[in-house]
């Protein structure tokens, strides 16, 4: 959902490997020309250290520059906000779509009332309204139906009657499963209710989903930026090993 939702803003981590990595490559520059002068020895480890250390803080200020600022904030003469937050409207839309795609369509919530965790509650509750409908149904005419054919054929009848229409639910829903995502409208709801929301909330609401995501992308870029120092290690200091 990540990788969707967020297209935009990992081209800008793309992006932000090249402009962040050149700037931080230039203060690596200097200090390890420092470091290499006034203490050779600590020169060679210094570097997949401080290739971590870019690679971690390049992602960390990219995904900063997507969730930061909350609110349009000016600096300067320009007004700036964090970049998926910019997006409200398209994000908005995008997660409405994936949302029902995934989740919280007719077809899912049937399944997970008729064959999830909860089926034998939801049949009970089927059941019990059916019996109570076809009292209703048969009315006054329940006590001439007991006369002729019994109580307890009559409380058979109302029985069977409700545990087929549970045994036929799972044949007979799914005709009307795209009448029923058409009707309740969720995705248009989602995201009427998602464009709406001020910033701080919006917020709230997506970046938590993403945050797992952020750690390891964080750590990545550190793992990558410590084997690129490695092997500059490698050359600069293979004439030595």
């Amino acid at each position: 959902m990540f990788q969707e939702v967020g297209e935009s803003e990992f081209r800008i981590i793309e992006h932000s490997g090249f402009y962040f990595g050149f700037a931080f490559g230039i203060v690596q520059m200097i200090t390890f020309y420092c470091v290499d002068t006034l203490a050779p020895n600590f020169s060679g480890p210094l570097l997949p250290v401080f290739g971590f250390m870019v690679g971690y803080a390049t992602n960390w200020f990219a995904l900063k520059l997507i969730f930061r600022p909350i609110h349009p904030t000016r600096v300067c003469c320009c007004v700036v906000q964090g970049a998926f937050l910019k997006r409200q409207d398209q994000v908005s839309e995008k997660f409405s779509e994936l949302n029902v795609e995934l989740f919280c369509n007719a077809k899912n919530l049937w399944e997970e009332m008729m064959f999830g965790r909860l089926r034998e509650e939801f049949g009970e509750l089927v059941k019990r309204n059916t019996r109570r409908f076809t009292d209703v149904t048969i009315g006054k005419g329940a006590g001439a139906v007991k006369m002729v054919f019994g109580a307890d054929a009559y409380a058979r009848m109302r029985e069977k009657i409700a545990q087929n229409l549970v045994n036929e639910l799972p044949r007979c829903v799914p005709v009307s499963y795209e009448y029923q995502d058409k009707a309740l409208e969720v995705e248009a709801t989602v995201c009427k209710a998602m464009k709406g929301l001020p910033p701080d909330e919006f917020e709230g609401v997506l970046h938590p989903v993403f945050e797992e995501d952020e750690i390891k992308l964080i750590v990545v870029g550190g793992c990558l930026g410590a084997l690129v120092g490695f092997a500059q290690y490698i050359l600069l200091f293979s004439g030595g090993i």
